[in-house]
């Protein structure tokens, strides 16, 4: 898919947002290769450093408080693989982005019945919402994922107004 971009204006390029089904470390060094930035979750057997794979086993127990976030790079740099603490400890992968940089965003404080709420909810003291520091990786992920989740929800939802049909004459009209 990604040979299949148009090439970009000079000195531009594409950053790309997947969820955990496609990202992993060779993936996003591949595509790095290719002059692609790659942003997305994984999963536990996506090459993640073990260290992070420590700590979300040990977060089972939701001992890891929120907010907290762990970066580390690959050995050859090119792959910073992040652990952030949110309702559950989230594992994160990007070419492009580390885990360093943080934006303020209005959250939501989560129900009690939440299997997480003893850690989670105690930044927002009594509030039920309440602007916190989050991540620019998390919520960058965040924004744009949701607009594909978004137009899925739009096409689907909409799928009887496009009216298709398979057959030779689609030769002929196109």
């Amino acid at each position: 898919m990604i040979k299949r971009l148009p090439k970009p204006p000079i000195g531009s390029g594409y950053h790309v947002y997947l969820d955990n089904l496609f990202v992993s470390t060779r993936f996003v060094q591949y595509a790095r290769s290719q002059g692609v930035a790659i942003t997305g979750t994984c999963r536990t057997n996506a090459g993640v450093i073990q260290e992070l794979l420590d700590l979300q086993k040990m977060d089972k127990k939701d001992v890891i408080p929120w907010g907290e976030t762990h970066s580390l790079y690959t050995p050859n740099g090119e792959v910073c693989h992040i652990g952030w603490k949110d309702q559950a400890f989230v594992l994160m992968m990007s070419s492009f982005m580390s885990g360093d940089e943080r934006v303020l965003r209005l959250r939501k404080r989560p129900k009690e019945t939440s299997s997480k709420a003893k850690t989670v909810r105690i930044p927002f003291g009594n509030q039920a919402i309440k602007v916190l520091s989050i991540p620019a990786i998390a919520d960058g992920y965040n924004y744009h994922m949701g607009v594909v989740d978004e137009f899925n929800h739009l096409t689907a939802q909409n799928a009887r107004l496009r009216h298709v049909e398979r057959g030779g004459h689609q030769a002929l009209e196109h």
